[in-house]
């Protein structure tokens, strides 16, 4: 659906704001959850006590995690193209792991650098190309 989303954002009027995108993008994600909720009405029950914290963690994920994020990804899109900036969604996974050594002090192994090499091996051939030294 990420792929379908991003060809679609190519095909789009470059005059249109990317804050329209999101907006769209949003009102549409809630119009089609509806139904769901028709089906499932207990999915918006709440159950046990809601504090301040649990209010903004939601209140985080979706401004901050989700809006915001759409709209970067709209203006990258915008400003390098859909090929060029799908490349640069693999990142997410080693930004994850930086983030979670700096935030939570979790300790990084072999195998996770071997996997941020790997990620950084391939977003490069992705970028520059790889050419055979025999051809």
């Amino acid at each position: 659906m990420w792929a379908f989303y991003s060809i679609l954002l190519k095909k789009r009027d470059p005059e249109v704001h990317p804050v329209v995108i999101v907006r769209g993008t949003f009102f549409y994600g809630v119009l089609t959850a509806i139904p769901a909720l028709i089906v499932y009405p207990d999915a918006l029950r709440i159950r046990g006590n809601i504090d301040a914290g649990v209010i903004a963690n939601i209140a985080f994920l979706g401004v901050i995690a989700s809006a915001v994020c759409y709209f970067i990804w709209n203006k990258a899109v915008d400003c390098i193209g859909v090929v060029k900036t799908s490349s640069y969604i693999y990142l997410i996974p080693l930004i994850g792991m930086l983030s979670s050594a700096a935030v939570l002090g979790e300790k990084i192994g072999l195998i996770l650098s071997a996997g941020a090499a790997l990620i950084l091996l391939g977003v490069y051939l992705s970028e520059k190309g790889f050419r055979l030294p025999w051809k």
